[in-house]
């Protein structure tokens, strides 16, 4: 039997549906009818030509039973878990020994019978479903919810507090007083959650995450009603402690905003309009655009011969290679100089000539295996420094050597960057030729299928189709077991608007998270904005019977509401967006709230005139 996995997005109408998720876990069983495998999805059925179990109350989450045999019409890749279906250990033993020597003899490998056991949780048989990421985010951002909101109704109850002090009640009556509501509501829920495991699903995660969320907020409600009961009927400590807590809920709000603000960039980023230069050639290449996890991860350390194939067939059809992730002008100043560089393909030296200290260009042999640098000739020491580095840490200068060419930067002002357009003539330059990428460079030069907006890897459509392009491309990811990875080709040019729909299509299927978030920041707006309400309310309708305008009436309110998002702008560096992005998204912020607390405005200074009526 083969369990395969398959995670990703679905394609539909010919394009990524970004906020769905696909979870499948398939299953092809050598004999369908009389393997007992099925009793671990419910009642199936029996006799059919095969079985689809979809989990209750998990979207998207699927298992299918099907013959071994379509396993060939089914699938583009054969990357999957097998299991010998047996009771009988000396069977399971004996067919592990025989694998092994035939894989030994066909491949010339060295693997041992030990080798073929499960380590990771991932490869087990059944589906494991105890901590989804589809609801860990929501769990985690429902805990926190609660957390805020029995902490605002606590505050809220404090008028309540002082009266029960007042009339003599101890702590412990006045706690229990306020406290039995939420922590009834906490137990409620996990009886649901018990209800929800005699559905057959693993999420003791879950419960667990709810025994910590009811233990916090017994905790916090000791505390808050602990220090709200010590300072209740004494004005100094109440006005000390009260100060105290606005200026810990404001922080709390900054937090919760700055982490609203990675998911709403892409709205950001549509709003400027700004997506970096573009060069009218980027509209000649292609690249792999989203990088999913299919089947299995894609890595340098497990797929590094299967990039390398990838790689070295785009070359041949001309296409372009620029990995700048290890230039200067992208690594922090604290990296040396010395080991920051751009690496490209002879393909792209064809496209951007670069020229030596004599004014020729550098043209490497193609089939020379050395590691080939080319260095300004501005650095002196930069030269013995960086060629010292590879022969002591890269096996290809290891073994056959480096080739140095030395440029003029200041004949080399059209040597750019062809993704944005910025001269490279200053960069230390590796360039990766046909002769050298077949002894040794690895993805770790190459940083090919990234899944970044911008891949290294610029394939040519030479005047075809992406279509066309795509069908060519086909048979050989699934030769190499990668067309469950790279899903589809995009136009290079469109690649940072394919990411944006990426980004939109995770707003979207993260919305309930950012939905309590955005109530977390409102309730605590709310709060604060009810207790600036209620401190000043004689002041307040003073003002309005003698026609002072809103904005002078809660001016200090208004004050304190800017200098919040004022300290935000001191976390701009922490965030990895774009300045003027992130300026857009803290507007959008700004004029969201005060527009909803001017409407809580009205509906207070309303609800006073009834009172007074």
């Amino acid at each position: 039997m083969e369990k395969n996995v398959y995670l990703g997005y679905p394609l539909e109408n010919g394009r990524l549906n970004y906020a769905k998720s696909i979870s499948e876990q398939n299953f092809y069983v050598n004999n369908l009818h009389k393997t007992s495998f099925l009793g671990n999805f419910g009642a199936l059925g029996s006799d059919n030509s095969e079985y689809t179990y979809t989990y209750p109350l998990l979207k998207g989450y699927k298992v299918t039973i099907r013959p071994l045999g379509s396993v060939f019409k089914d699938r583009k890749n054969f990357e999957g878990v097998f299991f010998l279906e047996t009771l009988d250990l000396n069977k399971y033993n004996a067919f592990i020994t025989l694998l092994n020597q035939h894989l030994n003899q066909s491949f010339m490998t060295h693997y041992k019978p030990r080798d073929y056991q499960i380590t990771r949780s991932t490869e087990l048989l059944l589906p494991f479903l105890d901590d989804e990421l589809d609801l860990s985010p929501l769990i985690n951002s429902l805990s926190v919810f609660i957390l805020i909101a029995v902490l605002i109704y606590l505050l809220l109850e404090w008028r309540s507090l002082r009266l029960y002090k007042l009339n003599g009640w101890s702590f412990w009556r006045s706690f229990l007083s306020l406290t039995l509501k939420p922590l009834f509501a906490i137990l409620f829920a996990f009886i649901y959650d018990l209800w929800v495991i005699s559905k057959h699903l693993e999420l003791t995660e879950l419960l667990n995450r709810q025994g910590f969320t009811f233990f916090a907020v017994l905790v916090i409600s000791f505390l808050m009603v602990g220090l709200m009961y010590l300072v209740s009927l004494a004005p100094t400590k109440e006005r000390y402690f009260s100060l105290s807590l606005f200026c810990l809920l404001g922080g709390i709000k900054i937090f919760f905003l700055l982490t609203l603000i990675t998911f709403f960039a892409p709205l950001g980023s549509l709003l400027t309009g700004n997506y970096g230069h573009k060069d009218p050639e980027l509209k000649k290449y292609a690249e792999f655009f989203p990088y999913m996890i299919g089947g299995n991860v894609v890595d340098d350390r497990n797929n590094a011969t299967e990039l390398k194939k990838i790689y070295q067939i785009a070359d041949s059809q001309g296409a372009l290679l620029l990995n700048d992730s290890d230039s200067s002008y992208k690594q922090p100043n604290t990296v040396a100089r010395e080991l920051t560089s751009v690496i490209i393909n002879t393909n792209y030296l064809k496209r951007y000539p670069l020229r030596d200290v004599h004014n020729k260009k550098i043209i490497p042999d193609p089939t020379s295996q050395k590691l080939v640098l080319v260095f300004p000739d501005t650095p002196k020491d930069l030269v013995t420094k960086r060629l010292k580095y590879e022969q002591k840490n890269d096996p290809i200068a290891q073994k056959y050597g480096i080739k140095v060419f030395y440029s003029n930067p200041r004949s080399n002002q059209n040597f750019k960057n062809i993704v944005t357009g910025k001269n490279m003539a200053n960069e230390t330059i590796m360039i990766v030729t046909p002769g050298n990428i077949a002894h040794g460079l690895t993805q770790y030069h190459l940083n090919i299928l990234s899944g970044f907006a911008n891949d290294s890897l610029l394939l040519p459509l030479k005047k075809t189709s992406l279509g066309k392009l795509s069908q060519q491309w086909e048979p050989i990811l699934k030769k190499y077991n990668l067309s469950d990875n790279v899903a589809q080709l995009i136009r290079y040019d469109h690649g940072e608007l394919e990411e944006l729909r990426q980004g939109f299509g995770d707003l979207l299927a993260h919305f309930y998270e950012q939905l309590l978030l955005w109530l977390i920041v409102l309730a605590l707006s709310f709060y604060s904005l009810l207790s600036f309400f209620k401190k000043n309310l004689t002041q307040i309708e003073l003002k309005n019977m003698f026609g002072y305008s809103r904005l002078r009436n809660y001016y200090p309110y208004l004050v304190m509401l800017v200098f919040q998002y004022i300290v935000m702008l001191a976390f701009y560096l922490d965030q990895n967006i774009p300045k003027e992005v992130y300026l857009v998204v803290i507007s959008l912020f700004f004029v969201l709230e005060f527009f909803i607390l001017n409407l809580f405005i009205s509906y207070l200074e309303s609800e006073a005139k009834k009172n007074v009526k």
